[in-house]
């Protein structure tokens, strides 16, 4: 059975910065048979750019119908030496509910120990499969991330898919799907190297959603 205490020190922190990576909060996890565990969350206060590295966001444009459902496939490109990754994803949620994220088939860290899968492994109740999670719909954003588990696993290098978000079209009119680096926002999305460095790409990605009456 998996223990929250089998962590190490590096992937306690990789927590930390994946589930409320630029928010100063602490965090309580209680396991049974253990002590409760806090994990205090820090600020993203520097970022690398790499003009090599991509995220993607497919498909650009979404023309739906009020009250249907859509996905929208989040990939990077070009990675280098990829210990975590984080997405952060604006929308109007006047207009557009966040149902959640799912991990893509072609997910780059499937082959390797991730901290999602572990925690799925511990307690699927709690931890449906997909990447770590917040959603707010009433501020109209979501971030998502994941990172690999233990000081020896190998990072990643090349190009694949990172996660599906799901919406759901709430009300007509049109939206911009923000997939954003600026620092001055609460959240950021980049990866992290093997030396916890935040890398990010060099531009902001954005898909439009338009929604129509039935």
């Amino acid at each position: 059975m998996f223990d929250i205490r089998d962590f190490s020190n590096t992937a306690l922190a990789l927590i930390v910065i994946m589930v409320l990576a630029s928010v100063v909060t602490v965090h309580a996890l209680t396991v049974p048979g253990a002590k409760k565990v806090e994990f205090e969350f820090e600020s993203v206060m520097q970022l690398t750019i790499d003009p090599t590295m991509t995220f993607s966001m497919l498909p650009e444009d979404v023309h739906v119908g009020v009250g249907d459902t859509f996905i929208v496939t989040f990939a990077i490109g070009n990675v280098k030496d990829m210990y975590a990754w984080q997405v952060f994803v604006r929308y109007d949620p006047a207009m557009l509910e966040c149902l959640g994220a799912s991990l893509s088939s072609d997910y780059v860290l499937s082959s390797k120990v991730t901290v999602s899968g572990a925690l799925t492994s511990y307690d699927s109740a709690e931890f449906p499969p997909g990447p770590l999670q917040r959603v707010d719909n009433v501020e109209g954003w979501i971030l998502a991330g994941d990172c690999l588990l233990g000081v020896y696993s190998p990072t990643f290098y090349g190009s694949g898919g990172l996660c599906h978000i799901k919406f759901k079209a709430i009300s007509s009119g049109s939206s911009r799907l923000a997939l954003l680096q600026d620092i001055t926002e609460d959240f950021v999305t980049f990866t992290l190297n093997f030396d916890l460095e935040h890398i990010t790409s060099s531009s902001s990605y954005y898909s439009n959603v338009y929604a129509a009456p039935k």
